[in-house]
Formats: structure tokens, sequence, C-alpha cells
């Protein structure tokens, strides 16, 4: 099978490598979608954290074998990896992942952001601003966007030091939280949220690229602050 490799600064490689097999307590899993995530980006941009790698760990996609002990899932399920820690070859044909990092999907029953904050928050600015991109810059930026004793909260690992201007976050009482990852009952709320519509994904969805196109989607996403979330189909 091709998977996407990180093979140095600005460079993106597709290789052929062995398909997974189900071994005990995993499941081989087809991918149908990838998102690139911003980790993986500034691995393309800097040659760190990881270089090369097989970039990749927000897949959705079909189970296509089990091994042993595996009971959660069976072949035909729609799934989805629920952690974000360590990259799996997600941006490939398939993928072998441990029981505990496959969750099954519920069937479903801006880019300028000054004025997204306005429409939907008000003048006064958002209770919670979530920064989930990791760019110092947008560290700052969140702060700008969010009420007085508002919350920024602080999702995206930054590749580099981060500035901010103290003064305005003194000012406007704003109280800082941090999350490196969640728990699993958190992610199957996540999930929920977006199978009842409460959680509207297609706003953040810009484009749909197959593997061949994806050391293009990553210059996109390195250059253009409007490429918010590429997808990569690998049937494509």
């Amino acid at each position: 099978m091709q998977v996407g490799l990180v093979t140095g600064t600005r460079k993106v490689d597709l290789v052929e490598m062995p398909s997974p097999r189900p071994t005990t307590g995993k499941a081989v899993v087809d991918i149908t979608y990838c998102g690139i995530c911003g980790t993986d980006v500034h691995a393309y941009l800097s040659g760190s954290p990881y270089n090369p790698a097989i970039c990749g760990h927000e897949w959705t996609g079909l189970v296509s074998a089990v091994g042993k002990s595996v009971t959660n899932v069976k072949e035909g399920d729609r799934v989805a990896r629920p952690t974000a820690d360590a990259p799996a070859n997600a941006v490939s044909q398939c993928s072998a992942s441990p029981r505990r990092q496959v969750s099954r999907l519920l069937e479903r029953a801006a880019p300028d952001i000054s004025r997204t904050d306005q429409r939907h928050a008000g003048v006064q600015g958002a209770d919670v601003v979530f920064e989930c991109a990791g760019i110092p810059a947008t560290i700052q930026h969140a702060v700008n966007y969010v009420r007085r004793g508002g919350v920024v909260s602080l999702v995206g690992v930054p590749s580099l030091p981060t500035q901010i201007d103290a003064s305005t976050w003194l000012v406007k009482e704003v109280r800082l939280s941090t999350s490196l990852a969640y728990l699993h009952e958190e992610f199957e709320i996540a999930k929920s949220l977006v199978a009842d519509g409460r959680v509207r994904c297609a706003p953040l969805h810009t484009s749909t690229v197959p593997l061949r196109g994806l050391a293009d989607a990553f210059a996109k996403l390195a250059d253009h602050p409007g490429e918010v979330k590429i997808l990569v189909d690998p049937r494509l």
C-alpha cells in the first residue's frame, strides 16, 4: 500500500509499505477520509517533531479485518480513531490500530474570523475561544476575540516560542485553560454532538484531495491561512 511520509522540510513523499495484518488485539481499517493535522504541518515546515513519519491520525474508515480478542468492532463497521496520541499510518490506504483506539461512528440523524466572531458572539466577544492551530500569532488573536472575563483554551501545540501582549490579557481579566488531549468519554460526547447536528463541521472543511495531491495540500495549509481542514481520500 502507499503511505504519505514527511521526509524533510517542506517535503512529502508517497512510498510503498506492506499492508497491515489483523494481529491479536488489533483491527485493520480501510481509510476513507483523513484530516491533515496541524502537527503534521508543523513537521512539514520544520522537519520536526517527527521526520520521516507516516502522518495522519485524524481518520475514519471501514473495518476490513479483526484479530483475536477484538470484540468492540466487527468487519464492515464505520469507525474513527478517538485518540490524539502517536500518529498512525492514516494518510494511506489502510491502518492497523489497537482495539481501544477505534470507535464506532454514529450515523447522522471564515474564514474572516473577526466577522464570524461579531456575528455569533456579538460585539462583546465570545465566552470561550479555543486556539487549535498552535501558531504563535493565533494565541494572541484568541484573547482579542474573547469577552472580558472570558476563557481562552489552548489546544494546539505551538511549534515555536510565542510572544503575547500580557497587558491585554490582564485588562480583559482573561482566564487561561490548557488541554493536551481528552478522555475517551469526552470523545463520545463530541461524536454525539456532531451526529446530532449540534456541532457543524462542514464550515471547517475546505477541500478534499487524493493521495497524489498530498504534497500540494501540505503546501496550501502551510502558506494559505484560509485553508482550514483538508481531507485526504485515498480512494480517489
